[in-house]
């Protein structure tokens, strides 16, 4: 028995990251859609797989999603998956004018965060 624990052990071991440590677009969605009292965790967003990220690309370009758009951001430059900057900047970009509602000044309060979240894996990221 034990010797089939320390072979299932070190089998995962060698395997490293896989598909299923990859989160997908219900997952990335569900964790961007929660209150996170001490912050979205690092660890979790960096898992945000390709597909995950481009729909939360999507998501950010939606003014219907607004109240979740700070976590986008954050998930976005943890994540650091390509698509990321361009989708952070096409936010950062759209003219605004006179007061904003407490959505979008959350996400303006999280996108040097985002910034420099995505500067470890997007020098780019630095200069915005």
């Amino acid at each position: 028995m034990i010797r089939l624990l320390c072979a299932v052990g070190a089998a995962l071991v060698l395997a490293g990251p896989t598909a299923a440590q990859t989160l997908g677009v219900a997952a990335a969605e569900e964790m961007v859609r929660l209150t996170w009292f001490e912050g979205i965790p690092e660890e979790k967003a960096r898992r945000v797989g390709p597909a995950a990220a481009a729909h939360l690309a999507a998501m950010l370009g939606d003014p219907a999603e607004a109240k979740h758009h700070a976590n986008i951001l954050v998930v976005l430059g943890h994540a650091g998956q390509p698509g990321a900057l361009r989708a952070i900047d096409a936010w950062a970009e759209v003219p605004r004018s006179g007061e904003v509602d407490r959505a979008t000044f959350r996400a303006w309060q999280a996108l040097p965060f985002a910034l420099g979240s995505l500067s470890a894996r997007d020098p780019r990221a630095l200069g915005h």
